[in-house]
């Protein structure tokens, strides 16, 4: 479709109502036809927000380490955690995509992610540790699951493969 001389695609609201509001573009609550632009950017802006998150935390692990004063063999094992949050988290959020869509799922998983940050940094004792860890490895394997998934539903939605871009997005 085209609005005047930019293309645009056909998407549902949701996909990129939080984006455009924060552009200030002047899109509708009902948004139907929306630049091509605006539905890559806002979900550049998912891996994006995925990217810092971890980063985030990778950046922190030897503040923690010091902070709990533990040794590599430790920190590897605590660290850990946060993958056993992945391994569980994957087939759940599969499941959650079906029934809610990727932009439902994307939504709640990214806000989860990023209200969960706080935990492993604030855990007051090394044993809660690697149950923040789990919280927010789960949480962002969810994210993980239900950006790429939306990111597919935008690639046929604009009928070329950005996935490689959006995946650059977690870099910055």
């Amino acid at each position: 479709a085209t609005e005047g001389s930019r293309r645009c695609a056909v998407v549902p609201a949701g996909t990129v109502q939080l984006l455009l509001a924060a552009l200030g573009s002047g899109f509708g609550r009902n948004l139907w036809l929306a630049p091509t632009y605006a539905v890559s950017a806002a979900t550049f802006g998912l891996f994006f927000v995925k990217g810092a998150v971890v980063g985030t935390w990778v950046a922190h692990i030897p503040w923690v380490s010091d902070r709990f004063d533990f040794s590599k063999s430790t920190l590897g094992l605590v660290i850990l955690a946060m993958a056993i949050g992945v391994i569980v988290a994957l087939p759940i959020m599969g499941q959650a995509i079906v029934r809610l869509g990727s932009v439902r799922s994307t939504k709640i998983a990214g806000t989860i992610c990023a209200l969960v940050l706080p935990l492993p940094l604030l855990a007051p004792e090394p044993w809660l540790l690697p149950l923040a860890l789990i919280v927010l490895g789960a949480s962002s394997g969810a994210m993980d699951v239900s950006m790429n998934a939306h990111g597919v539903a935008v690639e046929r939605i604009l009928h070329r493969p950005i996935m490689s871009s959006l995946h650059a997005g977690c870099s910055f």
